[in-house]
């Protein structure tokens, strides 16, 4: 008798699971799709600017704008991109600059949403005091995925191998622009009409790539109890957890509050555990379908009713399955199955079908 139920419970369980990829599935598809844009228009927007001399010397003023211009040649024979105007591009910097007396992170974050810029390239170059030779130091805005990049100082004599410098900051330059273009940008970074060169293209606004940080609100029925709870039956689970996506998003990590209430055969078990979260996404789906596979452990409290001297603690372990679904550039929904293991006083596992509210910057 026991194994028919649980045979019914699992029967139910993957009928519950089917029902709601059903429902996500439906509402993907109806979603209204984005125009697709030309594809001139649909090229990503690159800003180099001049690099900052803090030599404080008037002897290396011409590495200023020869930085800028190496990179600018080395790009030009490797990739296809819209260039934002040099004039403009220095005009907006300097008035950043004069506003902020400096010129990192948030000043660049702030120069690509004013000049609607989607890779910005900027660095300084000074004299190293340890060894007395130039060092050049380049950062790269990826503002399509929220991330800057710290290339490694280059240290070069102060003589005439300074020009090949350039050279060799231009040459990783852009090959950190290529890596990250076909780890973020995946179909997005595409063969231009040159055979030699990559297209590097805007990623579509409604797109994973996107999403940095993940807020979700949980809710989801148990399944069944397993072990000597199995007669625990039926019950819910609410959560809510804050997710950090990597800089390829391929993985993320991030923290999950937890509250379940059980019951069955007269009895009930309660508890809520705060759990950490370790995620893998392999692969997505027209950048808006995202399987996902998460491994959990934690601590919380848990009660059964049948033991009132039950002591107070437990490590929670479990992992889930699922999808998400981006419906918006800042909404998605999910679903997935969860499986948690509680160790104290009391020893129980239990199986819950939930969905999920993403909200994403």
């Amino acid at each position: 008798m026991n194994q028919l139920k649980r045979t019914f419970h699992l029967q139910n369980s993957g009928r519950g699971i089917v029902k709601v990829v059903y429902f996500l599935s439906a509402i993907y598809f109806c979603w209204p799709a984005q125009a697709q844009q030309p594809n001139s228009a649909n090229l990503a927007k690159v800003a180099i600017i001049d690099f900052e001399d803090r030599t404080g010397s008037a002897n290396y003023t011409y590495l200023s704008g020869s930085l800028s211009t190496a990179i600018n040649t080395s790009m030009q024979t490797k990739f296809d991109y819209a260039s934002l105007d040099a004039e403009t591009a220095q005009t907006v910097a300097l008035e950043l600059r004069k506003k902020s007396g400096k010129f990192e992170s948030s000043e660049a974050a702030e120069f690509c949403r004013a000049t609607g810029t989607d890779i910005l390239v900027y660095g300084s170059y000074e004299i190293d005091p340890q060894t007395g030779q130039i060092a050049m130091k380049t950062k790269i805005n990826f503002a399509i995925i929220n991330r800057i990049v710290t290339l490694e100082p280059i240290l070069n004599p102060v003589d005439a191998t300074l020009f090949q410098a350039t050279e060799i900051m231009a040459s990783k330059i852009v090959e950190k622009i290529g890596e990250m273009a076909r780890k973020t940008m995946s179909a997005n970074a595409s063969a231009a009409t040159d055979s030699q060169k990559v297209a590097l293209s805007k990623i579509d606004e409604v797109s994973w790539n996107k999403v940095d940080r993940e807020i979700n609100i949980l809710g989801g029925f148990l399944i069944n109890g397993t072990d000597e709870l199995s007669r625990l039956n039926k019950g819910y689970l609410i959560g809510i957890e804050i997710l950090r996506n990597s800089d390829f998003r391929k993985s993320y990590a991030g923290l999950a509050a937890l509250l379940f209430d059980q019951s069955g055969g007269n009895i009930t078990h309660t508890g809520s555990g705060i759990m950490g979260q370790f995620g893998l996404n392999f692969f997505t789906i027209d950048n808006r379908i995202k399987p996902f596979v998460e491994a959990n452990i934690g601590y919380g409290n848990n009660k059964l009713s049948s033991q009132p001297t039950q002591l107070p603690g437990a490590i929670w372990l479990g992992f889930r399955v699922g999808i998400k679904i981006l419906l918006t550039s800042r909404i998605s929904l999910a679903a997935d199955w969860r499986y948690l293991h509680i160790t104290g006083d009391t020893t129980s596992s239990m199986s819950v079908v939930q969905g999920g509210l993403g909200f994403n910057f």
